[in-house]
């Protein structure tokens, strides 16, 4: 009975909303390079052209083979470079990614391999553009338990004080068959960064599996676990925790979330690719009691929870935040409920629901490029697919459903040089801002501030900054602002 009635729910919701999210499939690039499987990917404007590059590490999946390969794709799915490196035999990439400043690209990668009865864990700094070694560092950890287990989480760069940290986080652990043990924690290792040189600064243990950086506020987030079981035949005892980090030395950890479960933790944080945490706090979801929570900014309160069995019963895959029409305050997440995929979309305030639909693919992952577009990864028979939205997202507050209205924001020339026209069309009178951001999302200047008539509208910017001077070559952004809710943004390229 029950499944019956959170079947006809949703096919009430999916009648209310005529009009759905629909997805452009972009690319497609092989799960595999020369026997390497993928691991890492990220997207990144290298060149400067204001275009992203799709970049898929592909790595071994054993010990016997002993090389990898960095691979540069273009949107298209064009191969543009090919980076590989021979390893030890005795090593493994276990996580790789890439931090770019104005002036090097540094490919940060953390190798595993086993020398005697110590697991090694060792960091290394490349200069891309050269492949030359800056700087590396080894971590090492004794084990005495056949069956060890250590594994590389993340590698987060984060600046407090003019100061860039590099936070690498490890689980390490033993899984035994011979004693039926198991055992796992995590610790993090933390090192100032300087121009791609490391200085090692202190090892924090129990400090999470994961971390949440979120740049509107200064310290870190980390979420992790705990798990020891005597016999390995019983599920165990997790301990589950959500912890403040903070940038002091030595670095103080704060526990703001500590429950215990007899099942693998699946504590998610929901609020991925997050511009607006400050506004509207983090969103966890927590498997065990198949709950939403979502906190403060300041992590001291629960703003509001939903219970949520049925989703919590199979797990949320891949979730990230959105913007849509009516504001910046949204969460998309994808499940599966009975053998059925869904999308789900949230309210950030309140924790309302406002659509849910069936589609008919998975993502694995929901990453965001260099100019704010997200991505959702797929894989599917051998390769790597993305898509992107194809049209923005309109919320009715009445029928909870999606209409797209084209807000037909653009420019041209692009490229320019020195002026361009910036055409937009609004669907009543309001009060219209756009505004021209560098890379850097520092406000360079406002075009429009003012009321305007419903239609279509155009304003030159002749590429100057809110003080008259000439701006420098490069991407710039603008945004169309409608009754203080930012409705939709474009990038342009000034070349002289």
């Amino acid at each position: 009975m029950k499944f019956q009635l959170v079947v006809i729910f949703l096919l009430f919701i999916n009648f209310l909303c005529m009009a759905e999210v629909t997805f452009n499939e972009q690319v497609v690039v092989p799960d595999t390079w020369n026997g390497r499987h993928t691991g890492d990917y990220w997207l990144a404007d290298t060149d400067g052209d204001g275009a992203d590059e799709l970049f898929v590490c592909y790595r071994p999946t054993y010990y016997l083979q002993s090389d990898w390969y960095l691979v540069q794709y273009s949107l298209e799915g064009d191969t543009l470079s090919v980076t590989s490196e021979i390893i030890n035999e005795d090593a493994v990439v276990s996580k790789c990614r890439m931090y770019i400043t104005e002036d090097t690209i540094y490919l940060i990668v953390v190798y595993n391999r086993e020398h005697y009865d110590q697991e090694v864990c060792d960091l290394k700094v490349y200069d891309f553009a050269t492949m030359d070694l800056i700087d590396s560092h080894s971590n090492y950890e004794f084990f005495t338990e056949f069956g060890n287990v250590f594994d590389t989480n993340y590698i987060e760069l984060a600046e407090d004080n003019d100061t860039t940290y590099l936070y690498l986080g490890l689980t390490y652990g033993y899984d035994t068959y011979m004693t039926r043990q198991e055992f796992y924690t995590s610790k993090m290792v933390k090192y100032t960064f300087d121009d791609g040189y490391l200085d090692f600064e202190e090892e924090v243990e129990e400090c999470g599996k994961d971390m949440i950086f979120c740049s509107a506020t200064e310290p870190l987030i980390t979420m992790g676990f705990n798990m020891a079981s005597t016999y390995r035949n019983t599920r165990g005892s997790y301990t589950n925790t959500i912890n403040i980090v903070y940038h002091d030395y030595p670095t103080t950890v704060e526990e703001i979330l500590n429950f215990t479960s007899t099942g693998p933790p699946r504590v998610r944080n929901l609020t991925q690719n997050d511009h607006h945490y400050q506004d509207y706090g983090m969103i966890i979801f927590e498997n065990t009691n198949h709950q939403y929570h979502c906190y403060s900014p300041d992590l001291s309160e629960i703003i509001w929870e939903d219970d949520q069995e049925g989703i919590g019963d199979f797990g949320l895959e891949a979730f990230t935040c959105i913007n849509a029409q009516e504001g910046d305050h949204f969460i998309m997440n994808f499940y599966d409920l009975y053998s059925v995929d869904y999308l789900e979309i949230r309210d950030r305030i309140n924790g309302d629901v406002l659509l849910t639909q069936e589609v008919d693919f998975m993502p694995y992952n929901i990453i965001e490029g260099s100019f704010g577009d997200l991505y959702f990864m797929y894989y599917e028979d051998d390769f790597l697919y993305y898509y992107t939205l194809a049209d923005e997202i309109n919320l009715s507050n009445d029928s909870n459903e999606i209409t797209a209205y084209n807000y037909n924001l653009s420019n041209s020339p692009n490229p320019f040089n020195p002026t361009t026209y910036i055409s937009y069309s609004i669907p009543s009178n309001s009060k219209v801002d756009i505004i021209i951001y560098n890379i850097k999302g520092q406000k360079i200047k406002t075009l429009v501030s003012e009321q305007i008539t419903q239609g279509d509208h155009s304003v030159i910017w002749e590429g100057k900054n809110d003080n008259g001077l000439p701006v420098s070559s490069g991407v710039y952004f603008y945004s169309l602002i409608i009754d203080g809710i930012k409705k939709a943004d474009n990038k342009c390229l000034l070349l002289k």
